[in-house]
């Protein structure tokens, strides 16, 4: 009884929670009562709790927002590609459901987000289905997976978790080149083959691809 308590899915266990009023510090919640109304503001993101009866019939109105547990209305799917440089730069198409422009003019706003550090950047909405934006450089925080979270104005960040992942650039005095087409005599006129081990400048095996490379072939 008069209390609050929410559910995290992820542990599947109850925490409790504590309530805010907008513009003030944190206030009093509803008193206890019973046969309330409720119902839901999809846009808002809020709960609406109308009256009900405490040993006498109530007409007061409390709003709960559960933007951060929801999520605004739209949402983030994919990530093309999910993957590129420490660096920064890389152009990002931000896959979702139902984006749509901005209130107001106000910006679209990509965060990339870990347990370390946190950095955003402004997006361009495409269609109702794409956002674009160049990721930020995140040589700073050491490369590894980051969150990506999409806002749309004052709706706020999307909740669930995409993925994507920072790798070291590859640097290619580490690279290892090897097969019979680099031979000494390697045949002419013929279709001939050779392999590139890429490596990071650590010296470590690149696991990802997409690196471009050039070939030059002197007589």
């Amino acid at each position: 009884v008069d209390s609050l308590r929410v559910l995290d899915t992820a542990e599947m266990a109850w925490m409790g929670g504590s309530v805010l009023f907008s513009g003030q510090d944190e206030g009093q919640a509803p008193c206890a009562r019973e046969q309330t109304a409720w119902s839901y503001d999809a846009k808002a993101a809020k709960l609406v709790l109308f009256g009900g009866w405490a040993y006498e019939w109530l007409d007061d109105v409390h709003t709960l927002d559960v933007s951060a547990i929801v999520g605004p209305p739209y949402s983030v799917q994919a990530l093309i590609p999910a993957q590129g440089p420490i660096t920064g730069g890389a152009k990002l198409v931000v896959a979702g459901v139902d984006f749509a422009v901005p209130e107001n003019g106000d910006p679209i706003l990509v965060k990339f987000v870990n347990e370390q550090a946190e950095q955003t950047v402004e997006g361009t909405l495409v269609s109702h289905q794409e956002v674009q934006c160049s990721t930020p450089n995140w040589e700073a925080f050491g490369a590894g997976e980051v969150d990506v979270r999409v806002s749309l104005g004052p709706d706020g960040f999307t909740v669930n978790r995409i993925k994507y992942r920072y790798y070291v650039n590859t640097r290619p005095q580490q690279c290892i080149a090897f097969g019979p087409a680099l031979a000494e005599r390697a045949p002419w006129g013929i279709p001939v083959r050779f392999r590139i081990q890429a490596r990071d400048s650590t010296g470590a095996n690149r696991t990802s691809g997409l690196d471009p490379f050039i070939v030059r072939v002197y007589l």
